[in-house]
Parts: structure tokens; C-alpha cells; sequence
């Protein structure tokens, strides 16, 4: 039986356009990308401070650091518990628990795909052809704990013995979730790039951290656009993923 991506992208509009997922997933990413970018407007406007407000501003790196490493873990933990809703289909109370009960596995899982990732793609000349092996072998990682609720060597195992044979369908998985997260997401980055467009054809030069400030309230009303955006089109590419990765364990 071959993997049937048209139904697998109907199931996952069906799934990513429910308001209750949708409100949730978008909520996790407010709240995760306020703490990852919030210190970098910090930043911005630190380039008006004097040197004694900017020496504040360094000693507090610390908090900086640590409020970007909070909102990576969020992230972390919300495709884990989207990932296990999709298959499950269950209440997000439910798949809230599995997500707390797994989460340090799944992470210990992402941080091992990343500094493989990172160490292999590093290879002159040839870093970009395994970093792609990787990405091939890693793809199911994600479902194999969500999913599977697999053991950490053991879902390293079955996302491996899956590519191996289902190469193409990986493939194919990835470029229809990217095109649709692409296109998604340039959808409701236009209010935020139109409102860009328009404040940068009205400053000067020497204007831009003026601009920035004085547009704050609009570049916040439409980056949080954008970030319902980019929460349905993770929605859609956990969907899309996830029930290739279900076709592929019913097909054995």
C-alpha cells in the first residue's frame, strides 16, 4: 500500500484548523517567541541608552540566556504534545500529561539529532550531504517517542529501519509540509511586511530605532499574525508528518 499524501493533508487541515488546537499551539508560541525575541527589542533599544544603562544591560545577559533557552524548551515541548494529540486524537488534557511524562526523553532525543546534525553537516565539502542523511534518518525521531512511545535507542532504531526503506516518501513528506508551511506563512506575514514596507519609506536614515519604537504597537498586532500563522502551519506539518509516519506502521 502506498502512502496517500492528499488524504494525509486533508486529515492534517482537519486537525490544524481545529480552534481549540490552534488557540493552543498559537498560545505556546506567543508566549515562546515573546521570551526568545522580546530581549533582542530589549537590545534595539538599549542602542539609545547611555554607557551606564548598557552596562546594566550586559550583567543581565545571564537572564537574557536563560529567558531564550525557556522559550526553545516551550517549543520543544509543544511539537512533542501536538505530535502525540494528532495520533491520538484524544483531549489535550491527555496528550498535556503523555507530553510532561516523555519530555525529557524527547529532548534528550532532539538534543542527540542536533549535535549530530551539527557535527556531520561541519564536514568540508561534503557537510551538507550528510547533514541531509541525517535529516533522512531523524525524520520519524519525533513520532517514534510521540507516537511509538518508543525508548530513546529504540526510536532511534525504528526512525532508521523507516528510512531505509521509505526513502522517497520522506522525501516527498518533506517538500509538501515545507511548500505548505511556506506559503501559510507568507499568507499572514503580509499585513507585518506591509506595515514594514510603509514605515521604512516614511523614516530617514538615522531614523530606524525612532521608527521602530513609534511603530511598536502595529509590528506587535501583526507579528502576532504572523505567529498564528506559523503555529497553524506547524500544526499542518506535524499532521502531514504524523500520519505518513502511521500509514508507513500500518503498511507493515
Amino acid at each position: 500500500m502506498a502512502v496517500n499524501f492528499e488524504a494525509a493533508v486533508g486529515r492534517a487541515w482537519k486537525f490544524a484548523t481545529n480552534i481549540d488546537r490552534l488557540a493552543a499551539q498559537s498560545v505556546m508560541f506567543i508566549v515562546a517567541l515573546s521570551l526568545i525575541f522580546l530581549p533582542v527589542v530589549f537590545l534595539v533599544r538599549s542602542l539609545t541608552a547611555s554607557p551606564i544603562q548598557i552596562i546594566g544591560l550586559a550583567a543581565s545577559g545571564i537572564g537574557i540566556f536563560l529567558s531564550i533557552i525557556i522559550g526553545i524548551l516551550i517549543l520543544i515541548f509543544s511539537c512533542l504534545f501536538f505530535t502525540h494529540n494528532y495520533a491520538n486524537q484524544k483531549s489535550l488534557s491527555k496528550s498535556a500529561d503523555f507530553a510532561k511524562s516523555r519530555y525529557l526523553r524527547f529532548l534528550a532525543a532532539m538534543i542527540i539529532v542536533g549535535l549530530i546534525t551539527g557535527i556531520v553537516s561541519a564536514a568540508p565539502i561534503l557537510g551538507i550531504i550528510f547533514a541531509i542523511i541525517a535529516a533522512i534518518v531523524f525524520f520519524f525521531i519525533h513520532q517514534a517517542i510521540a507516537v511509538s512511545d518508543k525508548h530513546l535507542s529504540d526510536a532511534f532504531s525504528l526512525s532508521y529501519n523507516i528510512a531505509k526503506k521509505n526513502i522517497l516518501a520522506i522525501i516527498i513528506t518533506f517538500i509538501i509540509s515545507a511548500v505548505i508551511a511556506l506559503v501559510v506563512i507568507a499568507i499572514f506575514a503580509i499585513p507585518f511586511l506591509l506595515v514594514f514596507l510603509g514605515s521604512m519609506l516614511s523614516m530617514t536614515k538615522t531614523q530606524f530605532v525612532p521608527m521602530l519604537m513609534a511603530n511598536m504597537p502595529l509590528f506587535l498586532i501583526t507579528g502576532i499574525i504572523i505567529v498564528i500563522g506559523a503555529a497553524f502551519a506547524t500544526l499542518l506539518t506535524i499532521g502531514i508528518k504524523t500520519d505518513v509516519y502511521m500509514q508507513i506502521r500500518k503498511k507493515k
